[in-house]
């Protein structure tokens, strides 16, 4: 008589000779990681609350890691929850991947909040590549998700956003008082030529770019002449 052999791990029933090795969701905490109680914690507590509430982000992110030549085949694998909520844990905290690593390692925290089992850890580099297959456009629904949950539930009114920027070295030339004087008048002479083209306007006085430009041309650093005095 031949057994099936079924192992229940995570979000579905294993059988042998039919393996799904990387499921979407851990049906629940190990019994050796259960949640951690700190002050520190709740926080991460409060984005459980969320996550667990819309089971479909961990549905998108499953949707990234199609296209596999044989999905049946290979290492258990991290689930797309743990993907996601390592990717959260790193962006919140500015950690590289080599100290999310240690953090899976060594914080029950870490590891309570990923819902790792006993014996279930992952390199740095195992960490990389299955984040970074995180698409763009799944980051973008989940941040649009994240906004409408926000507003359902009084937490946000999405009016205002907050926009960070970061500088990088371009060719842009120094913004001096008289180059963003000439830039304005540059500006304002191309908007007028194209609502005259357009036939949105009749007539109009005409920048005087020309000038603009040989006064902006000018010497701004001009060096004093010294005169000789004779004795």
């Amino acid at each position: 008589m031949n057994l099936i052999v079924t192992t229940q791990i995570n979000s579905g029933v294993y059988q042998r000779g039919h393996k799904k090795m990387r499921s979407t969701h851990n049906r629940q905490k190990s019994l050796f990681c259960q949640q951690a109680e700190h002050e520190y914690y709740a926080e991460w507590r409060r984005i459980e609350v969320i996550l667990e509430a819309h089971p479909e982000f961990a549905q998108w992110v499953q949707t990234d890691l199609t296209g596999l030549k044989r999905p049946g085949t290979g290492a258990k694998g991290m689930t797309a929850e743990q993907m996601l909520r390592a990717a959260i844990l790193k962006q919140a905290n500015c950690w590289t991947y080599g100290e999310l690593e240690v953090q899976l390692v060594d914080s029950m925290m870490t590891r309570s909040f990923l819902k790792l089992d006993f014996g279930e850890y992952y390199s740095d580099s195992t960490l990389q590549a299955n984040i970074k297959r995180l698409a763009p456009t799944t980051w973008e629904k989940l941040s649009n998700s994240l906004v409408l949950y926000a507003k359902e539930v009084g937490l946000e009114a999405g009016r205002v956003i907050r926009i960070d920027a970061t500088a990088i070295e371009s060719n842009v030339h120094e913004p001096t008082d008289s180059s963003l004087l000439y830039d304005c008048i540059q500006s304002a002479h191309a908007q007028f030529e194209t609502l005259r083209s357009h036939h949105q306007v009749k007539a109009f006085s005409a920048a005087k770019t020309r000038e603009a430009k040989s006064g902006y041309s000018e010497p701004r650093f001009p060096v004093s002449v010294k005169k000789e005095v004779v004795l």
